[in-house]
């Protein structure tokens, strides 16, 4: 039903014969045609089969079967905080490694001036 392409070496002229080979060729318009009676020949339409399914989870008043997964889920786990922690750790760690080096920049920056007499007056 497809001509599949690879992601490597794909050039306009490869598109060009996989669209040719498909309009040409007719194993694809039968296997087109074959799939699109299959999808008319349903006895009920999607919207209705949206419309039944809704109505038996009406009738069945929330059998636990029918339940999402999420309800059974422990509250770390279904709000991520687990993820948050490491985030906010990682974050953490780096803002704490930024300020020891910009610490060391200025300690080494201002160190000639701490063996003179009146140094805090001349950094102001």
């Amino acid at each position: 039903m497809a001509v599949m392409l690879p992601r490597e070496g794909l050039s306009s002229e490869a598109v060009y014969e996989a669209v040719t080979r498909v309009l040409e060729d007719d194993s694809f318009r039968t296997a087109a045609a074959k799939l699109s009676q299959r999808i008319c020949s349903r006895k009920r339409m999607p919207l209705q089969e949206a419309a039944d399914w809704v109505e038996h989870v009406l009738d069945s008043d929330g059998e636990p079967y029918l339940q999402l997964p999420d309800q059974h889920m422990d509250i770390c786990v279904y709000n991520s905080l687990d993820v948050i922690a490491a985030y906010l750790a990682i974050a953490l760690s780096f803002l704490s490694l930024a300020l020891c080096v910009v610490w060391w920049i200025l300690d080494r920056a201002f160190c000639k001036f701490k063996g003179l007499p009146g140094w805090k007056e001349k950094l102001v």
